[in-house]
């Protein structure tokens, strides 16, 4: 068997900045995304999000979505920004989190979530639920005018807040997740032998191991969750949950041990931040995330000028984390990475091999 692996350096894009232009003028009740580069489908999803975004209550303060074509969907700026501007917020209840779960109609789906303690496995049950209603934008507008019709209005007067048959009243925000998290716990065998790493590959199947044993352990809980859904429609396998708890890991925000999925603020690219410090538990995290007054809060950890890319830290972790959760390892994190194949940028460094036609690589959203 042959394994190839390659150490590339990010290159310039050359990028069209028209859309950008654009979008850096619309109102922020009217956000558009900037497009860098990519196809008309994925432009129509990022503005479809933002619509849904701003109609549930988000507010983008001077940013955007952004997407290249090429390393994916980032945060960017619409106007100077400066460290501690405040740039999103979001209503807690349209974070997926355990206060966004106890209000789902479905009593048999209130009672699971109850029962399930972890905060990291009932975010993802809710995700996997959530795609279980159905998430597609053809499905979506079936649902709604369906919807619309029964009711005797238009299309545009049904609130986009409304739950209907058919349809997860998330289905924008779920289309823009990735449908892969390529993290070591998705490899087969022989792609955990192309790392060439025991110690790696060890800990990969050790972590799917204890992740099966979870999942059965809540066999009943994920009976009762998904017991109103149609069985067809049914996202509810170890498959699912693995997909849905490597996006929680990878995307979802701590806060004194709950974990939110934050709309657009789980867009944000790493950039380790400029200023070198010491470790703090979480401290400097904290300074550029809050809640109060019913609202999940993100603020700058660094400038940015218009039409920039607004990267963020991570926090205090270590590569080990950001290995097993984010598919990629930090230039300036703790602890040396044992990884023979590596896509380097300026501030991270992916995972990437090729073995029998697979490619994996950083499954943050500016690595995608």
């Amino acid at each position: 068997m042959f394994h190839f692996f390659y150490i590339l350096i990010s290159t310039t894009l050359l990028v069209s900045t028209a859309a950008a232009d654009a979008a850096a003028t619309a109102p922020s009740t009217s956000l558009k995304s900037f497009n860098f580069g990519t196809d008309a489908v994925t432009e129509s999803t990022n503005n479809d999000f933002l619509d849904w975004y701003t109609a549930v209550g988000g507010i983008a303060s001077g940013v955007t979505v952004g997407h290249d074509g090429r390393y994916g969907r980032g945060v960017y700026a619409t106007k100077s920004i400066v460290e501690d501007d405040e740039v999103i917020s979001v209503p807690l209840e349209w974070c997926m989190s355990r206060i966004s779960a106890m209000k789902e109609d479905s009593r048999t789906a209130k009672a699971a979530y109850r029962q399930i303690q972890s905060d990291d496995d009932l975010v993802a049950l809710m995700l996997m639920r959530e795609m279980s209603k159905g998430y597609s934008k053809s499905r979506e507008k079936k649902a709604r005018q369906a919807a619309a019709d029964k009711q005797g209005i238009a299309v545009l007067d049904l609130p986009v807040t409304e739950e209907i048959p058919g349809i997860s009243k998330w289905a924008p925000y779920l289309r823009v997740l990735p449908r892969t998290v390529p993290l070591t716990v998705f490899y087969n065998q022989n792609e955990l032998n192309a790392l060439e790493d025991s110690t790696l590959s060890n800990e990969a199947n050790q972590r799917r191991s204890q992740m099966s044993k979870q999942f059965k352990s809540m066999s009943k809980q994920v009976k009762l969750l998904f017991k109103d859904l149609p069985i067809r429609s049914r996202k509810s396998k170890f498959a699912d949950y693995l997909w849905a708890k490597s996006v929680v890991g990878s995307r979802a925000l701590s806060m004194s041990g709950k974990k939110f999925l934050v709309p657009l603020a789980d867009m944000f690219n790493y950039h380790p931040h400029q200023v070198e410090r010491d470790a703090d538990n979480g401290a400097n995290f904290l300074r550029y995330h809050k809640m109060h007054d019913g609202r999940f809060h993100v603020y700058a950890d660094r400038a940015a000028t218009s039409q920039k890319q607004l990267m963020e830290d991570y926090g205090d972790n270590t590569n080990e984390l950001y290995i097993n959760h984010h598919g990629m390892v930090s230039n300036s994190g703790t602890g040396v990475p044992r990884v023979v194949g590596l896509f380097v940028t300026d501030s991270c460094c992916c995972l990437m091999f090729f073995v029998f036609d697979v490619f994996c690589v950083c499954s943050r959203s500016g690595c995608r």
